[in-house]
């Protein structure tokens, strides 16, 4: 490959590991964000699907 050619993947690559870092920052801060006790089951039981939702989004972009 041409330097030029290498340059042009290595950012690529670089913008790609960010976007990556700033959804899992933004994933971890989402999931700590809700944190109140007096939540009725139903509530709690959505919560955590939308989590476990998340989570698994997550994965699979990870595994691309």
């Amino acid at each position: 490959m041409r330097e030029i050619d290498l340059d042009f993947f290595k950012h690529l690559l670089t913008q790609w590991l960010d976007e990556l870092l700033d959804k899992a920052y933004y994933t971890t801060l989402g999931l700590r964000e809700v944190n109140d006790p007096l939540q009725d089951p139903l509530d709690r039981a959505v919560l955590a699907s939308e989590h476990n939702f998340t989570l698994r989004m997550r994965d699979r972009e990870r595994t691309l």
